[in-house]
């Protein structure tokens, strides 16, 4: 008995001993941190898809949050000759990172997200549908360039363009301009394209079914410099034999300009042509001494990009 209770003495001392030398009371330890939010695999401008299928849309990842740990994302497609893309909206959502790379780990290609545009804008059209569950096919389209700062008609040929069908000029840097007023008769399309203050530069051309369907011109269309415009001439009247300097006022000069005098197949050409600024340019003209009297026809030629201005009738060359 004695000896259970010597026992007892010890184990009770022992376990005294041992919480005595705790530094720390019961519950008084730190909680450890949560584990960190892993780096997330894709970045901005990285378009995904499926293990095994590259079936359009594509996701076009244009951000990530990592105080949400989502990703920024949104539909893009691909251009008719094969490169991602362009978007058919603005819509975006954001996606748990964790499900985006297990559901879409495959990178298929990167693009910069502010070079893909974004096409919108609706077109009140009539015309005849298009076979059903088919995409339109465009294979031309005339004129296939404008000067920027007007209006400009094309027409477009091909197959299947539905009822409601619209058309877009799409550019990397630049924004989309969608046609308006489209006729459709299924395999060609008439529209007018508003060309004012558009940046100048080569565009996709697409069309799009109402049904999202699709089909693209890549850098179908281009957009020039302004032609040279002529408001004004003077003096608008000389004799035959003067040498003259002449003041032409307008838009759009470039430097270096031309300027031609035409009538009935003759041809007189300014020396000295100075762009002054944008809407003026001065030239000296040596009338002949035989010269055909009468209206000459007066153009403007900016010679970079072979511009011309439309004739004005405006200039009369008197008998001395």
């Amino acid at each position: 008995m004695k000896g259970y209770l010597l026992a007892a003495v010890a184990f009770i001392l022992l376990f005294l001993l041992v919480a005595g030398c705790s530094d720390q009371p019961e519950g008084s330890g730190e909680d450890l941190p949560p584990p960190p939010t892993p780096a997330p695999r894709f970045t901005a401008g990285d378009i995904l898809s499926k293990i095994g299928s590259q079936e359009e849309p594509l996701w076009l990842i244009l951000g990530y949050d990592d105080s949400t740990d989502m990703y920024e994302r949104a539909f893009v497609y691909k251009k008719g000759d094969g490169t991602w893309g362009y978007r058919k909206d603005t819509r975006t959502d954001n996606y748990p990172r964790a499900e985006m790379e297990k559901l879409y780990p495959v990178k298929v290609a990167h693009v910069k997200p502010a070079l893909v545009p974004v096409l919108s804008g609706t077109v009140e059209v009539t015309g005849t549908p298009a076979q059903s569950g088919l995409a339109p096919e465009l294979t031309a389209i005339a004129p296939d360039t404008g000067a920027g700062g007007v209006l400009v008609t094309t027409e477009l040929t091909g197959k299947r363009f539905a009822s409601g069908v619209t058309v877009t000029l799409a550019g990397a840097n630049s924004p989309a301009i969608t046609a308006t007023d489209v006729r459709n008769t299924g395999n060609k399309i008439t529209c007018v394209f508003n060309l004012i203050d558009a940046p100048t530069g080569k565009r996709d051309v697409i069309v799009t079914n109402p049904d999202g369907q699709s089909d693209i011109l890549p850098d179908g269309f281009t957009i020039n410099n302004p032609a040279p415009v002529i408001g004004g001439i003077e003096p608008y009247t000389v004799k035959a034999g003067d040498t003259v300097t002449i003041t032409i006022t307008g838009a759009n000069f470039k430097t270096p300009s031309m300027v031609y005098f035409v009538k009935d197949g003759e041809l007189l050409e300014g020396g000295n042509v100075l762009v002054r600024t944008t809407s003026q340019l001065t030239l000296v003209l040596a009338v002949p001494d035989n010269v055909a009297t009468g209206t000459w026809g007066v153009i403007v030629r900016n010679v970079a990009d072979n511009q011309n201005s439309t004739t004005i009738r405006k200039f009369v060359i008197r008998a001395a």
